[in-house]
């Protein structure tokens, strides 16, 4: 999985050796240590989803979309984290949009009052209200 993330950081033409320490440093923080060689077919689904965040974070995206929040398993560790990039986004001023189907009360159990509160009281919130289009394609 290093590799990978190797070649998609120098596609995007940002690999220096800075990268690569925080490449370590992503891999250690996000316990992907024994995962560096493996491919991503030989991943679990949430250690998938960890590599594609590290991509999205070292290539320093101008835009962050978080997407559908709360259909990844949710530890303590990733509640922390969580808080972590979007306190730190909010403060970089970067650029985010998330997506989820929780309300505050959901976010606030799913996660925590801190995670709840930054995305309430920092986002606009926009609904998008309709049939649920997975139900419409089981009918049909």
């Amino acid at each position: 999985m290093q590799n990978n993330i190797m070649f998609i950081l120098s596609v995007c033409e940002i690999l220096n050796l800075d990268i690569e320490k925080a490449i370590d440093y992503w891999f250690e923080r996000l316990e992907l240590n024994d995962y560096r060689t493996k491919t991503a077919e030989q991943l679990s689904k949430g250690n998938q989803q960890k590599i594609q965040l590290i991509s999205a974070l070292l290539s320093d995206p101008e835009l962050l979309i978080l997407d559908d929040l709360g259909s990844e398993f949710v530890t303590q560790f990733t509640s922390a984290e969580l808080f972590r990039i979007i306190n730190t986004r909010l403060v970089s001023g970067g650029k985010m949009i998330i997506s989820t189907n929780l309300n505050r009360e959901m976010l606030k159990k799913t996660y925590n009052e801190r995670i709840a509160s930054r995305i309430t009281g920092n986002f606009s919130i926009l609904e998008f209200l309709g049939d649920d289009i997975r139900s419409i394609k089981n009918i049909l």
